[in-house]
Parts: C-alpha cells; sequence; structure tokens
C-alpha cells in the first residue's frame, strides 16, 4: 500500500484523536460547588475562547485538507474546475481565518484593559467599597464595573484603545474631553459617552426597582494607558485615566451619601446577578 493512500487514514484518526481528548477533559468535575464572583472582563474571556475554539477549527482545516485532497485523487487528475472549486473553498475559508484573528486581537486588548483597569479598581476596596466586575444587565451586553460605598454606587465604561500617530504637533498619549465630545490624536468622536450614561440610567433604574428606593448611579468613562485632559468642568459623566478613579472619588465626593443599610442591600441585588461562576 502507497504512504500516500495512508494519509487520509492518518488525517482521520487525527481529528478524532483531538476531538476525544478535548470531550475527556470536558467529563471531568471541578471540586468546587460554589459559585464565584465575575473577574474583570468575563464575558469578554468567554468569547474569546469560542474564537480561539474557531480559529483552532479552522486551522486544522486549513493544515489536514490539502494532503487530504491531494491523496485522494492520488495517481488521478484534478480537472480545472475541481482546481477553481477547491482554490475558492480554501479562499473563502483563510478570509475567516484571518477575520477571526483580528477579532481574537481586539477582544484581547478589550480584555487586558478590562483587566489592568480592575486592578486600579480593586484599590477601592481599602477604602469600603465594594467592586463587582462584568456585571450582567441582561442576556447581551453587560457593565464593565460596579463601585458601591457610602459615597454612592458608580459605574466605569472601559474602553481600551490602540494609540495611533496623529498629525504633527499632536501627542500621541493624550484625549481631550471637551463634555461633548472625544479628541484623540487621530480622530474625534463620541464612542463611550452614551453608552456609560446610558448604562448608569438603567442600573439606577435596576437597582431603585430592586431595593424599593431611589438610587442614583453616576457614570465613569475611562481609557486606560491614555493622559486624560479635561476642558470642561462638567462632572455628570466623568472622563478619567484608570488611575485617577479612586483618587477623584475620595476627594470630591462626600462620604455617607448612602447609609450602610442602604449599600448592603445595593450590594445584595449586585452579588445576587454577578456570582455565577462555576468552577
Amino acid at each position: 500500500m502507497p504512504w500516500a493512500s495512508l494519509i487520509p487514514v492518518i488525517c482521520v484518526f487525527t481529528v478524532i484523536g483531538i476531538c476525544f481528548l478535548v470531550r475527556s477533559r470536558n467529563n471531568r468535575r471541578s471540586p468546587g460547588t460554589e459559585k464565584l464572583l465575575r473577574s474583570p472582563g468575563h464575558s469578554v474571556s468567554i468569547e474569546l475562547d469560542e474564537i480561539q475554539d474557531n480559529l483552532s477549527t479552522l486551522l486544522i482545516f486549513l493544515i489536514f485538507s490539502p494532503p487530504f485532497t491531494l491523496a485522494l485523487h492520488s495517481g488521478k487528475p484534478i480537472p480545472n474546475w475541481g482546481f477553481i472549486i477547491l482554490a475558492i473553498g480554501y479562499g473563502i475559508v483563510f478570509y475567516y481565518f484571518l477575520k477571526l484573528l483580528t477579532k481574537s486581537s481586539n477582544y484581547r486588548l478589550g480584555l487586558m484593559g478590562e483587566r489592568a483597569v480592575g486592578e486600579e479598581l480593586n484599590q477601592l476596596m481599602l477604602d469600603g467599597f465594594r467592586v463587582f466586575h462584568d456585571f450582567p444587565a441582561d442576556e447581551k451586553w453587560n457593565i464593565d464595573h460596579v463601585l458601591v460605598g457610602s459615597q454612592g454606587v458608580y459605574i466605569v465604561e472601559t474602553k481600551a484603545r490602540r494609540k495611533q500617530q496623529g498629525p504633527a504637533g499632536h501627542q500621541d498619549h493624550v484625549v481631550i474631553y471637551n463634555g461633548q465630545t472625544l479628541k484623540f490624536p487621530h480622530c474625534e468622536d463620541q464612542h463611550g459617552l452614551q453608552q456609560a450614561s446610558r448604562n448608569a440610567r438603567w442600573l439606577g433604574n435596576f437597582l431603585s426597582s430592586a431595593t424599593g428606593e431611589p438610587v442614583a448611579v453616576r457614570p465613569i468613562l475611562t481609557f486606560p494607558g491614555w493622559y486624560i485632559e479635561l476642558q470642561t468642568k462638567d462632572t455628570s459623566l466623568r472622563v478619567l485615566n484608570p488611575k485617577q478613579i479612586r483618587n477623584v472619588i475620595i476627594k470630591n465626593d462626600p462620604p455617607h451619601k448612602l447609609s450602610p443599610e442602604q449599600v448592603e442591600r445595593i450590594i445584595h441585588q449586585l452579588e445576587q446577578k454577578c456570582r455565577d461562576v462555576k468552577w
């Protein structure tokens, strides 16, 4: 039997072996039974894992399909139309592979941004705050971070953006907020501003309904790795570097806005939704 004829068999058994290994690992039970709180970027991490699985599947196809196809036609000429179909098929698969690679890079950037912000926000626990990450608002979206303390309730929306070279004379690490728009070195937009305000209103309505008393939620938009230059005195929506958030809240917002009983009721509602991670 020529070696070429064994290539399809080797490919099939390799794929079966990989699938069996993955399935056997999934059948192992974890020793933990209690659910854990979400960590920063929990939802992004899950989506990133799914992207990596899809990338692995496409990579296996791209690696094993050519020798498999050649082995099936060993000694037989492949018609021209066959080459055209194969080229189109591989082109489509390769296109989606590259598209997933780009998506994976963007999700990884977002995940690292949320983790960096989470580390800074966790320091607020030294000041008596409770910090929740990746709060599930509903099945399709989440709030990156929620802070609860005697000063009040805050949502923090994280935006991790790559730095690009702007026009001459513009610093590539500075973003200017004038109260309406965000001015980056290479562009100007409002991305994140409306989202942060909308998330704060949603959470305020949710907590007010759940606790039976009005709960005001303040929005914060943060850009890890960027220097924020403020050209407004409006504090209804704060745009800050993550390292500024703790000092701004402690120094500018008076304590005892919420009673200990109110804080506990709010924490109870938030923890019920955030403590859903299985071991």
